[in-house]
């Protein structure tokens, strides 16, 4: 039997509101009024048919003194050939052949729980040792230094002659918002496995990249805007992951 359950927020400003600032990683709470229903979502994180609802009335009283043995990581752990047969199937969340982060990925390094100590008890059985490479820490930069890095002027920035050596640079600019572009939209359906723009053909959508249509397209933020400084004016273009973490929420969240 599966312990571990999928839950859903449905109203997801009430839970900014009210339940966000309460929850805790790692806490122990005792949930009533809530609901319990089929899981039809698609990237499912786990294994269950079933999901958690939170509603309106859902009521979350935290245990301070409760004696319950719950372990505080639980994972799904699959081979490689399971990876394979889940290609191109959505329901499960997996990925294609290689990894992909995001807002809420976590990497968890030597974590003290049963699968980690089978799998090193099982390399050192067929003597293989593990070798724990050298952390590689990049020098930390204050908030000062990221917004002065390789700073430049809009019209410094307009006149400059692009190459494949400096087509990748970062560059940075200070400047003032002007005015928010509406005329094109806010987002973009994209396609779900190389995240590109798709396009309408027929009742579908068809991406061009992967050659086939596009079966679970992906809202995805694309919001121009105006930004002027004393040397001129551009138009800057925010896309998904930088429009995210301004407004702390998803394209599919708010669309």
């Amino acid at each position: 039997m599966n312990r571990i359950m999928q839950y859903i927020l449905p109203f997801l400003r009430i839970f900014q509101k009210t339940l966000k600032p309460f929850l805790k990683e790692g806490q122990l709470y005792a949930l009533s009024n809530f609901e319990v229903g089929t899981c039809n979502e698609i990237y499912r994180p786990i294994q269950n048919d079933h999901k958690i609802i939170f509603l309106p009335t859902t009521n979350i009283q935290e245990l301070t003194e409760a004696k319950v043995n719950i372990p505080h990581h639980n994972f799904e752990f699959v081979d490689y050939n399971t990876i394979v047969q889940r290609l191109n199937s959505h329901v499960q969340l997996s990925g294609e052949y290689n990894l992909s982060s995001t807002s809420g990925t976590k990497v968890y390094v030597n974590l003290e729980i049963p699968e980690a100590s089978v799998f090193m008890d099982q390399e050192m059985k067929n003597n293989r040792l593990i070798e724990e490479l050298p952390r590689q820490f990049k020098p930390q930069r204050t908030i000062e230094e990221e917004m002065n890095n390789n700073r430049r002027t809009i019209i410094e920035i307009l006149n400059m002659v692009w190459n494949s050596e400096n087509k990748e640079t970062i560059f940075t600019c200070h400047g003032k918002i002007t005015k928010i572009e509406t005329g094109f939209g806010w987002y973009f359906m994209s396609c779900e496995i190389c995240r590109r723009k798709v396009k309408p053909r027929g009742e579908h959508l068809w991406c061009d990249r992967c050659n086939k249509l596009a079966g679970f397209p992906i809202p995805r933020y694309r919001i121009e805007l105006k930004v002027e400084d004393d040397t001129g004016l551009a138009t800057f273009i925010l896309f998904d992951s930088t429009a995210e973490k301004l407004l702390h929420i998803s394209a599919k969240e708010l669309k």
